[in-house]
């Protein structure tokens, strides 16, 4: 993952991919940031808005979910 970013840093897929790998091995904390900033980089963005909600939901934080 590290490479792919040094690679294509500016892809919201690229920098949303450890978020996810982090959501898999059970770190829901970790993902939090990670799927923040994937949302800045493309609000616009349908799935990047669902990881969000989704990693928020995980979390507990259902009150920034339906933000």
């Amino acid at each position: 993952m590290k490479r792919l970013i040094e690679v294509d840093p500016l892809s919201p897929l690229n920098q949303g991919m450890p978020g996810f790998v982090e959501i898999m091995d059970g770190r829901f904390e970790a993902a939090v940031p990670r799927y923040r900033r994937v949302t800045r980089m493309d609000p616009d963005n349908q799935t990047t808005q669902l990881f969000l909600a989704w990693t928020l939901a995980l979390n507990g934080l259902k009150d920034e979910v339906s933000e």
